[in-house]
């Protein structure tokens, strides 16, 4: 599956996919319409992913009222290196994962950026990355994270099976 919306039909730039957990941490998917009233509602947190390949998204973050200056443009810029930075009440970062393909096994290198706070979970990537799709799987079957952290570890945690899936596909060529 590829974007879970077609780029022509967004207002936000970039839009992917987007999620709501509750305050028990049950998730539901967001449609794009509903994201803002989902913020807005003061109960629980969200999940926002988006493609760091449309420019707008600089913008549209830094005009974000949630997201301190300067961090917005840390989110988007292109990554050189693997981190994760604290920043007060914020962690930004970006983490090496591997490029999704929907036909085949890839083992191309792409990078996950993520701004986090205790209410929200901003992810981007400029190449589709294969936890993302692996976290929308997860949410699709149920799995409930009570905050963005546990959300970010779950993520952290796979990858270690991503890079044994790699391994074995080397063995095998």
């Amino acid at each position: 599956t590829g974007a879970a919306v077609s780029p022509a039909t967004t207002t936000i730039p970039g839009f992917i996919c987007a999620w709501h957990f509750g305050a028990d941490g049950v998730p539901s998917l967001l449609t794009e319409p509903n994201l803002e009233a989902a913020a807005f509602a003061g109960n629980g947190w969200i999940w926002l992913h988006l493609n760091l390949g449309d420019k707008r998204c600089l913008r549209w973050i830094s005009q974000s009222p949630s997201v301190p200056q300067g961090l917005a443009a840390e989110f988007v810029e292109t990554s050189q290196r693997q981190y994760l930075s604290s920043h007060g009440d914020y962690l930004t970062g970006h983490l090496n994962d591997f490029r999704q393909e929907f036909d085949r096994d890839c083992s191309e290198h792409a990078w996950l950026h993520l701004l986090m706070a205790k209410n929200f979970l901003l992810t981007g990537r400029v190449k589709a990355v294969q936890s993302a799709e692996r976290l929308r799987k997860d949410l699709a079957r149920g799995m409930n994270f009570a905050a963005p952290a546990r959300l970010l570890s779950h993520t952290i945690a796979n990858y270690p099976d991503t890079l044994d899936g790699v391994h074995h596909t080397l063995l095998d060529e």
